[in-house]
């Protein structure tokens, strides 16, 4: 009876070297070869919107977090994409105006920081990479020339930011 007890541990003692290997050989994530998130004021509009960009091998899934770990984005493919793949996104959040949403309760809903990206490829492999998100928006452009309502040919026009 006794020696039936220690046979469990003795077989996890002798396949653990090869769990840990195992788990050493994992391999690491993919990176994606680009992945942002920017906040774009439009002061003519009176609005910001919260744009999302990333680029890598063929995948099937992606998913955004907050720099708290709360999941805010997740992409998933179906049909005859799901084993093709998409490379490239771009999305952008609505845009309510500023009356009707104020931008510091939107800088609240993405706060200053760093955000994870992680998504599975085609091939089942791992992707992941980060995106600092900074509330250090510049101020959009001064019109100093022409005057209002006046007009100058587009190829006299010499736009400095």
């Amino acid at each position: 009876m006794t020696r039936r007890r220690w046979v469990p541990f003795v077989l996890l003692l002798a396949v653990a070297p090869f769990i840990v290997g195992a788990a050493a050989a994992t391999p690491k994530p993919v990176p994606f070869a680009d992945a942002r998130l920017i906040i774009e004021v439009n002061a003519t509009d009176g609005d910001a919107g919260l744009q999302i960009l990333l680029d890598g091998q063929p995948w099937n899934q992606v998913a955004v977090f907050r720099l708290d770990g709360q999941q805010i984005i997740d992409f998933k493919t179906a049909g005859p994409v799901n084993d093709y793949g998409l490379t490239e996104l771009f999305s952008e959040s609505s845009e309510p105006p500023f009356t009707e949403f104020p931008l510091e309760q939107f800088k609240a809903l993405f706060p200053e920081g760093v955000y994870t990206f992680v998504g599975t490829t085609i091939g089942g492999a791992s992707l992941a990479g980060t995106a600092t998100l900074t509330h250090n928006i510049p101020n959009g452009p001064e019109i100093v020339s022409p005057q209002d309502g006046a007009r100058i040919a587009s190829d006299q026009a010499v736009i400095r930011w």
